[in-house]
């Protein structure tokens, strides 16, 4: 079903979409993020989504190396089913940013959206079709209630994922961008906060040094978002080429 819905996405974008030219300027495959302008122009700008959420994930990067020096083990287990490693890291990002950011923002922009609406529009929609995770413990019997906060949480969370995916895909249009920032967000996980809150927890004895860096990569991030930093970014390293819009 995925790759089928996967395989029909861009048909949409391929009727409707000129050639060359448009709303953005650009050319299909420009607009899918698969142009290899797009990469060979200016890599660090084609990666800059993952570098957004790197910097998002200043506080547990560093939770997770000191974990690692100090009890010796990684916050991943990579003996866990081979094909659920492949399903998280590899098949869900390039299938769901090559569905809901590139085949869907294109979209948009085309119909004129404005780049708030149309990161709006994205965010809800990818949020929402999260909540088929429901499924599995409504028929394990857990409680409706239990199931209900899950959902609720999940479908923020992925949700406020998408908007920033979708945001930095139109800053960009970079696919393998929002792919291998995608994969870097599922191979962390949401942020568990035991570290602080544990005294039994490895790393307790410097957690006032860990929520630090979570405090700096919060507001790094956030300036490297809303606050202007990637327009300075943009001004150094020079203008993507691939961008659907300028923010």
């Amino acid at each position: 079903m995925v790759c089928l819905v996967s395989l029909l996405a861009p048909i949409p974008l391929l009727l409707l979409l000129p050639e060359e030219g448009g709303p953005s300027g650009l050319s299909r495959l420009q607009q899918l993020g698969l142009s290899a302008t797009c990469y060979t122009s200016n890599p660090l700008l084609a990666l800059f989504p993952l570098l957004l959420v790197m910097i998002l994930f200043m506080g547990p990067l560093v939770e997770a190396s000191m974990r690692g020096v100090l009890a010796g083990f990684s916050s991943w287990d990579l003996e866990r089913d081979p094909l659920i490693v492949a399903r998280t890291l590899l098949v869900a990002p390039l299938t769901e940013e090559w569905v809901f950011r590139c085949c869907c923002i294109p979209l948009l922009v085309f119909a004129g959206c404005s780049h708030s609406l149309t990161v709006a529009l994205t965010c809800t929609l990818f949020g929402l079709v999260h909540a088929h995770h429901s499924w599995r413990p409504l028929l394990q019997g857990v409680p409706w209630r239990s199931i209900a906060a899950q959902v609720i949480f999940q479908c923020a969370y992925t949700s406020l994922f998408g908007g920033i995916m979708a945001h930095a895909y139109l800053l960009c249009g970079s696919f393998l961008g929002v792919a291998a920032a995608h994969t870097f967000a599922n191979f962390m996980g949401f942020p568990s906060l035991r570290f602080g809150m544990d005294p039994m927890a490895v790393c307790y004895p410097v957690r006032w040094w860990i929520w630090g860096c979570y405090g700096v990569g919060i507001a790094g991030f956030a300036w490297a978002l809303l606050g202007g930093g990637y327009q300075w970014l943009f001004k150094v390293v020079g203008a993507p080429v691939c961008a659907l819009t300028r923010g």
